[in-house]
């Protein structure tokens, strides 16, 4: 049994426009004196792996579930009540800062977090800054609680402005995101509004709805649920937000239904593959949903109702919180001793940070004399950082407390991928180190014969950010000004596969390769090389030579490839249109189009495997990041490429249409 009477005052409350995705669903409601629950059976790939579950029932007076995922919900909240037993916890719907969803940037933000601090002072009274609060009589730990709010929110634009606000009011924060976006339901709403939690936020159709959903309640007092067979989605609600990218500046990709639908299905699958004490505790975070880097955690959280723990942000009045500045204003960053206080809260025992947070929050936990920190730090496994280098010294730090450190290269999904089932969840990485390196990854060994480990250090990478100065351009390509995975694989040895790549049909390109592979680029690469003429020779096997990634292709340089296609062959101009395609298990191709789908020669069959060669070796210098065995060319039996009015070529569309062609090749 669940104890949830924990929480003083515990209200969840359901944001945005967005609702359960599956056709069907039940929601089984129970109410203590103060609190409110909602949930129900989530996604429809959690729904098909807890089909073979036996039905479990909590006690009537507390919630009663058919759900593993129900169960694990509860399991969350009460962990969470025990830890922080007078916090209230607010899931907030919309706000007005909504208004700059369409176009998220950085100078957006000050008007966004002003509108947010209006609406929270005004919808929920809270007092315009938490020193106003009274705490006379109280000792710390009562003091810091009373100032403490806990948000449940999903992770979108204007509920970032809201935990901005609420730092800059100097309320100590804990944001935990425990989403899918769900349906508001009837009770909730007239619940929470009868006791004035919310006044805004809600429109007057759902409003109108949620009135006969209450008589339909009301008709039926045998019940304390109800059933409904209303086919949901997620109204849009997806298509208006943006994800920031993992450079200095927001890319403004949207997120496609069909996106965040595979993402769902692959999270779920990860999560109850998961033994359940781990389900609330893997994803300790150690960034805020702002930060460039992890956007895909948040967006698998908000579709799959797994949860997020973001550290305790201790505002400004103690000054616990430092900042730095990027265009638009500064931006909050949790430090070693808000990690640290997180961990020992959550009992963490993985975490993801940059290799400099990582290291001042293990010196903090190893020179400090507070108990509880040094037990956060003895209990974590395992961390995880991105593809930057560390230093030698970053490296004995983590040595002196054990600490073993995973270093993830091209991914933003924050680490915690390289736990998961590569035959469950087919992520975008499946990080496969050798042995010797699962634990070592800040490591690796530049020679087969030698056991001796190497740090990636600076000068392992030219296009390195210097500290203070400007972008350096990439080799090889200047219009390239910032650092990036390019590096790391252009040092990578034939004899060093630290890793290998996936790829999922909607993510790949503008997640996994990173901030040089350009979708377009590569496409006009491609249709520029086949429309060349095919020079006779082209044909000619070539002696294989092993490439950087340890598989064969032809001996010949870029420049011998270029003069091959070099005759007066009028059938180069019977290409017609070209598109890259990322996929789960065949890493990067593409989809070459002749006039009227007609079937290809041989000669063209060639052309376009040296074509693919010529890209990884002159534009990328990415071991095969085209794949010449994975290109495809439409046919009668097959789709045409998907290409608008404009001409700009629809990639979710085409590779919907040939991921399936994919599937079947024996690559």
């Amino acid at each position: 049994m669940c104890e949830l009477k924990n929480f003083k005052n515990l209200v969840l409350f359901v944001c945005g426009e967005g609702r359960v995705l599956s056709s069907k669903h039940e929601i089984r409601l129970c109410f203590q004196p103060t609190t409110i629950i909602i949930h129900s059976i989530i996604t429809m790939a959690a729904k098909e792996l807890s089909a073979q579950e036996g039905k479990q029932t909590f006690s009537n007076d507390v919630f009663q579930v058919d759900s593993p995922c129900l169960e694990n919900f509860l399991e969350g909240i009460s962990f969470w009540s025990k830890h922080t037993p007078t916090s209230p916890a607010l899931l907030f719907p919309r706000t007005p800062a909504s208004k700059s969803m369409e176009t998220v940037q950085w100078n957006e933000f000050r008007d966004s977090v002003q509108l947010a601090k209006e609406w929270l002072c005004k919808t929920l009274s809270l007092p315009s800054n938490a020193s106003k609060i009274d705490v006379s009589g109280l000792n710390e730990d009562e003091a810091r609680d009373k100032r403490t709010i806990t948000l449940l929110i999903a992770p979108t634009h204007d509920n970032i402005c809201i935990l901005m606000a609420l730092a800059s009011m100097g309320y100590t924060t804990q944001f935990i995101c425990l989403a899918h976006v769900y349906e508001v339901i009837a009770t909730l709403i007239h619940k929470a509004q009868s006791q004035k939690i919310i006044t805004g936020g809600l429109d007057q159709d759902r409003l109108e709805k949620s009135q006969s959903h209450l008589k339909e309640i009301s008709n039926s007092s045998s019940h304390k649920w109800f059933q409904t067979e209303e086919k949901s989605t997620l109204s849009g609600f997806l298509d208006r937000v943006r994800v920031f990218g993992s450079t200095n500046v927001p890319k403004l990709y949207p997120v496609s239904l069909e996106s965040a639908n595979l993402s769902a299905t692959d999270s779920a699958k990860f999560w109850c593959a998961l033994p359940n004490e781990k389900r609330w505790r893997r994803q300790l975070e150690t960034s805020l949903c702002f930060h460039f880097s992890f956007q895909q955690p948040v967006w698998r959280a908000l579709m799959c109702g797994t949860a997020l723990i973001f550290p305790v942000i201790r505002a400004n009045q103690d000054q616990s919180t430092h900042s730095h500045e990027r265009k638009g204003g500064k931006v909050l960053i949790p430090n070693a001793t808000d990690i640290l206080d997180s961990l020992a809260m959550a009992d963490g025992d993985a975490l993801y940070a940059s290799p400099t947070g990582l290291e001042r929050m293990t010196l903090t936990g190893l020179q400090t004399e507070n108990e509880s920190w040094k037990r956060a730090l003895s209990s974590l496994k395992d961390a995880h950082t991105g593809g930057a280098p560390a230093s030698r010294q970053m490296a004995d730090t983590f040595a002196k407390a054990n600490l073993e450190v995973m270093q993830v290269f091209a991914t933003t999904e924050a680490g915690m991928l390289f736990l998961a089932k590569p035959s469950l969840t087919k992520h975008l990485c499946n990080l496969t180190p050798r042995p010797q390196l699962a634990h070592k990854m800040l490591f690796y060994q530049r020679d087969p014969k030698d056991d001796t480990l190497e740090l990636w250090l600076p000068e392992d990478f030219p296009g390195l950010q210097k500290y203070g100065l400007k972008f350096e351009a990439y080799p090889g390509d200047e219009s390239i000004q910032a650092w990036n995975t390019c590096d790391t694989f252009a040092r990578l040895t034939p004899y060093a596969p630290l890793y290998e790549f996936r790829g999922r049909t909607d993510d790949w390109l503008r997640l996994t390769v990173g901030t040089a592979c350009r979708a377009l680029e590569i496409e006009d690469r491609l249709m520029e090389l086949m429309r060349e003429p095919i020079s006779q020779s082209s044909s000619k096997e070539q002696s294989p030579v092993l490439s950087p990634s340890g598989s064969s292709s032809s001996q010949f340089s870029t420049t011998d490839l270029q003069n091959s296609f070099t005759s007066d062959s009028s059938d180069a101009q019977r290409v017609e249109a070209v598109t890259v395609l990322g996929h789960a298990r065949k890493a990067l191709s593409a989809v070459v189009q002749l006039k009227d789908c007609t079937y290809p020669q041989e000669e063209e069959k060639q052309m376009a495997k040296r074509a693919a060669e010529i890209i990884t070796e002159e534009k990328l210098q990415y071991p095969l990041i085209l794949r010449p065995e994975a290109i495809i060319f439409a046919t009668p039996e097959t789709p045409a490429i998907s290409i608008t009015q404009k001409g700009s070529v629809q990639r979710k569309k085409n590779e919907q249409a040939f991921g399936s062609i994919l599937d079947k090749m024996d690559l």
